[in-house]
């Protein structure tokens, strides 16, 4: 699971009233997660804190979508509604 699906399937979870548990490799966030978001998570007595910001409350950096050798899967909303 990569930095921003981590952040989608907290919010997620928030409404899931028997969840309790996401999974998440601490070195992951201590490392290279926080590094390419615009937004860091932060891990608050063994709970990720969400910011409260709209949508995911973070994004993936421009500089990072741009690197050369970058692998970016994006799906618009048009594309979800074509289906």
């Amino acid at each position: 699971m990569g930095p921003v699906s981590l952040w989608a399937a907290t919010h997620l979870m928030l409404h899931i009233p028997n969840a309790m548990i996401q999974e998440v490799v601490r070195g992951y966030v201590d490392g290279w997660y926080n590094d390419v978001l615009t937004d860091p998570l932060t891990i608050r007595e063994g709970a990720l804190e969400l910011n409260g910001r709209p949508g995911l409350g973070t994004a993936l950096r421009p500089d990072v979508i741009g690197r050369p050798g970058a692998h970016v899967d994006m799906t618009t909303e048009d594309q979800v509604r074509s289906r």
